[in-house]
């Protein structure tokens, strides 16, 4: 444990999630996840701030932000950043947009800069019910921080790429 805390590795316990399946059936399990704020990149004074827990999800080329998020945000969702997406239920419709992202890790909030992400827009992704999950991709974070996961223990390691621990600035 000693040796992997002094590589800069800091503990981020997986977290509880809640999915809704057909409808009114909803279960609750545990999942790489953290606990982020998402904020409009373009707001002046910062903006409002969506509060999520968002999966680190090593199989997402991006990161996927819900519609209700991105238009409670005042994202701009336009005809130019439309585009085809493809996903495990097949192809659907997407924006593409930036989002600052901060995420709480190790007891304190990190920055993680701006995020290109994907607002699906697809029927679920409007309804903030639906417990569509946001998602931190492969682009945006994982190439911003290694992660190693410990199934067993319900438990991710996170550290800056390069071995800066996770608060410090990347070289």
């Amino acid at each position: 444990m000693a040796d992997i805390l002094s590589q800069g590795w800091i503990r981020v316990d997986y977290m509880s999630m809640r999915s809704t399946t057909g409808g009114a059936t909803s279960t609750t399990a545990l999942a790489p996840a953290i606990l982020t704020n998402m904020r409009n990149p373009s707001a002046v004074g910062g903006g409002e701030v969506v509060q999520a827990r968002s999966v680190m999800d090593t199989g997402a080329n991006v990161s996927a932000v819900p519609m209700w998020a991105a238009e409670q945000l005042g994202i701009a969702l336009d005809k130019e950043s439309r585009q085809p997406a493809f996903g495990a239920s097949g192809t659907f419709e997407a924006y593409r947009v930036k989002i600052n992202v901060e995420a709480k890790m190790g007891g304190r909030w990190v920055d993680i800069g701006t995020v290109e992400a994907l607002v699906p827009d697809t029927e679920p992704s409007r309804d903030p019910a639906s417990r569509v999950p946001f998602l931190l991709g492969r682009f945006g974070f994982f190439d911003k921080y290694s992660a190693c996961f410990d199934e067993a223990e319900k438990a991710a390691w996170l550290r800056r790429v390069g071995g800066n621990p996770v608060g410090a600035a990347a070289r």
